[in-house]
Formats: C-alpha cells, sequence, structure tokens
C-alpha cells in the first residue's frame, strides 16, 4: 500500500501529486508520542478513518497494511502550518467565475448616472458589460462608473465575466427603472416678479440665483430686487427633479406702481391698499425681503390690511397681493 496524496482540479481535470511516497507498503517514522517533528510519517496503509476538527486539524486512526497483514490501532494528527513557504504549491485549484453584480441604486432619475460594482467570484480576469438603454452601452471594467440613463423605462444589465479557465454570464432582467423627469417649466415675469407654469405631478419647488440657493424660496412665484440669473428646481413623488433658468434685468423704483404702501418708509405699521376687492377667489399677501425669503403671509378680506413692522430689521421689502385674477406687487422701506 502507498501513503501518497493526490489532487483532482475537476475544472481542468488536471491531477497533481501533492506529497508522499511511491514505493509499495512505505516505512513509516513514529517518532516521540506526543512530540511534533517535520520527520514523523505514518507507513503505508488502507482502511484509515480520517477527519478534522473545528481548528483546522487533520486526524487518521488505524488501518491494515496488505500483504504483511499487520493491522493498527494509532491515532496520527496533522497540524497545518499557515507559514510554510511550499503551500502555495497546496493552493486549491483554479475554477470557472461566477458572474454576479450590484449597483448603487436600482431607482433612478432620466439623466442620471450610476456605478455598477462587480461581485463575481473564482477571481475573473475580464469582464464584458452590457447596459441596455445606457450611455455607454458597455464596458469591459471591473467596477464601471458613471453610467447614465437619458430615457425613461426599465432596462437589463449583462455581465460576462471570465478568466484562463472558463466564463460565466448573467442577465439581470428590468434590473433598472429609470423614471422621467417632471415637464419642464416656463418662466415668465410681470414687473419684479417670476413666476412659473405649474403641473400636477410637481411637489416641490425651490428657486436660484446664480446656482445659490435662495432660502425660503419654495413657492411658484419670486419676488425679485436686482437682475441676474434665476433657476427654479421642481421635483415630483419619485424624487426626480428638472430645472430651468431665466436672465433678468429690473430698475430700481421708489414708489409702487401696483398697490398702495403708506406709510412709505414705514416704522411700527404698514397700511396696505388698492384694486384688489374685485378679483375672484382668495386674496393672499405675502411680504419678501431684498433675498427673496418669505417673512409674512396672510389672506386677505376686502378691504386695507394693516401689517404691524415694529419687528421687521431695517430694509427694503416687497409686498404682493395674489389671487386667481393676477398678482399686484409693490416696495417698502422700512426704518
Amino acid at each position: 500500500m502507498l501513503n501518497d496524496l493526490w489532487k483532482y482540479c475537476v475544472s481542468s481535470n488536471q491531477w497533481t501529486w501533492e506529497s508522499g511516497d511511491t514505493i509499495q507498503n512505505p516505512l513509516g517514522n513514529w517518532g516521540t508520542l506526543g512530540v511534533t517533528s517535520p520527520s514523523n510519517k505514518p507507513n503505508g496503509r488502507d482502511g484509515a478513518v480520517g477527519w478534522a476538527d473545528n481548528k483546522g486539524h487533520l486526524y487518521f486512526r488505524g488501518g491494515v497494511s496488505l500483504g504483511v497483514a499487520t493491522a493498527y490501532n494509532d491515532l496520527w494528527k496533522f497540524t497545518i502550518d499557515s507559514t510554510c513557504s511550499t503551500c502555495a504549491a497546496m493552493a486549491p485549484c483554479a475554477l470557472s467565475p461566477i458572474a454576479s453584480f450590484q449597483s448603487a441604486k436600482t431607482d433612478i432619475c432620466a439623466n442620471d448616472c450610476i456605478n455598477f460594482t462587480d461581485l463575481s467570484t473564482n477571481n475573473p480576469t475580464n469582464w464584458q458589460w452590457s447596459f441596455q438603454g445606457g450611455i455607454p452601452t458597455s464596458s469591459t471594467n471591473q467596477n464601471p462608473q458613471n453610467i447614465c440613463y437619458q430615457i425613461s423605462g426599465t432596462y437589463n444589465v449583462t455581465l460576462i465575466a471570465s478568466n484562463g479557465i472558463g466564463s460565466d454570464s448573467v442577465t439581470f432582467t428590468n434590473y433598472l427603472t429609470v423614471n422621467p423627469a417632471p415637464p419642464t417649466p416656463v418662466i415668465n415675469q410681470i414687473g419684479t416678479t417670476l413666476y412659473f407654469s405649474t403641473n400636477s405631478s410637481y411637489t416641490s419647488y425651490q428657486w436660484y440665483i446664480d446656482t445659490t440657493l435662495i432660502k425660503g424660496a419654495t413657492d411658484t412665484l419670486l419676488v425679485i430686487t436686482h437682475g441676474g440669473n434665476y433657476n427654479v428646481k421642481v421635483s415630483d413623488e419619485n424624487g426626480c427633479s428638472i430645472a430651468v433658468g431665466i436672465t433678468v434685468g429690473i430698475k430700481e423704483f421708489t414708489q409702487s406702481n401696483y398697490i398702495s404702501l403708506s406709510p412709505n418708509p414705514a416704522t411700527d405699521e404698514l397700511l396696505i391698499s388698492g384694486n384688489w376687492q374685485s378679483a375672484s377667489g382668495k386674496k393672499i399677501i405675502t411680504i419678501y425681503n431684498i433675498l427673496g425669503e418669505t417673512i409674512y403671509v396672510k389672506e386677505l378680506n376686502n378691504k386695507p390690511e394693516t401689517v404691524n413692522c415694529k419687528s421687521l430689521p431695517a430694509g427694503i421689502y416687497f409686498a404682493q397681493i395674489a389671487s386667481e385674477s393676477g398678482r399686484l406687487v409693490g416696495k417698502f422701506v422700512k426704518e
């Protein structure tokens, strides 16, 4: 009998002789009981029972040497040396990859770009990606970045992972959902007020000046105090958004041509009056500061409105009356 050890690699159909003798019934070296030694070696035998414990030790017990009719009841233990320089030859054989992947998210908006991560096992060395509806439509990178989708819909993603042994392909059907962007609003200007066309899909709005967010400017209109590049971003229930801009220039004025504001400058109280009584629907008065932030909002009745100005910091303010019939805007100074 021999005491050789062989390893078989299924994917390559190859046997490797790992260790042991090449002669029948080789002699063993028992050494000293309980003392580890690299020269210790069991003799060749048949029918031994082997197992491993949960700490990685290998055992076998007993067996028979044929031809000499000798039976054994010895117990052997082998401890694997993880620092052994020759253990590389015992490494597991190479296998074909098993392709898999994930993306940063699977529910996105039109014009979004996302990243993909390769999760394939068994050490692939080459990758071929296919992105239905994506820009670009393919990649050979292991972890493709910035794959963009411009058109709404549901899309498949395919990955072929390969190495020197073989390849594997996986397709995730309808993996990505690309939600459409909201309809593009149209900004209009009346005097010093900007407003945009609304849509039932809009759930939130935000105004910007030269890409800087205007605090509190989350209405469908914006009272402006100076010219510049103004943008509004609208969002829908899917979290998708779209922005549109307008460049405007306005002239400074000292007295209102739209509604009456008195006294102007104001100190303690401001009386707001004008021809809004005949307008249909609710009449809402809103006061903005020079940054376009909302300071005061109230529904009007059909009589002049008195606003307490004592708590307002000194500066320039705008008063707007909005109804179904239109908007009236005036400017006042708080001393």
